[in-house]
């Protein structure tokens, strides 16, 4: 039943829901590896035309993804968020943790609100960014942890065209914002 609370899952866009869905399904536990997420994101941008730049850690278990939607030679906005989530070990989850799950208006899963809602989000505007033949550029910084996301933006690969001189940063990682 949808819910009657216009910030619950009803207000969320078909293509928003679905991507969340996708990305509550990866364990991106904090000690397992983010590169199945990273990949499908990589996949999804690579399907409407736009490429992503990974950077592994040293171990090559885990990626950053950086892209950018919009003209390379100038600063933008920055999207950020962290794609790890805690350990749900020892916690009494009343459904599978990694499985989307609607019940009472509200949507339950690992990393719904922290931070894989935003970019569920993020990514579900990017048909909308392509089609509006955008001047100022958005760059999407996606991490493998808060802390790295806490502080991407806006010189968070100062070798990627425009990132040094972006305008705003976008995360719902800390209260400290970015940069």
């Amino acid at each position: 039943m949808p819910s009657s609370d216009p910030a619950g899952p009803s207000a969320c866009s078909p293509r928003t829901l679905e991507l969340l869905r996708d990305l509550i399904a990866f364990d991106t536990t904090s000690r397992n590896s983010n590169l199945d997420l990273i990949h499908y994101i990589r996949d999804h941008l690579a399907a409407l035309g736009v490429s992503s730049t990974l950077v592994f850690n040293e171990e090559r278990t885990k990626a950053n993804l950086y892209a950018t939607i919009g003209p390379m030679d100038r600063g933008g906005v920055c999207l950020s968020g962290h794609t790890d989530v805690v350990p749900v070990d020892d916690q009494d989850w009343s459904s599978d943790p990694f499985t989307l799950t609607e019940r009472d208006g509200k949507l339950f899963g690992r990393g719904t609100a922290d931070m894989k809602g935003f970019i569920a989000a993020a990514l579900a505007m990017a048909p909308d960014f392509l089609a509006a033949n955008l001047t100022t550029p958005i760059h999407y910084a996606f991490s493998t942890t808060r802390s790295w996301a806490a502080s991407a933006c806006p010189a968070c690969s100062p070798s990627l065209p425009g990132w040094q001189s972006s305008r705003a940063c976008a995360s719902s990682a800390s209260r400290r914002g970015c940069g």
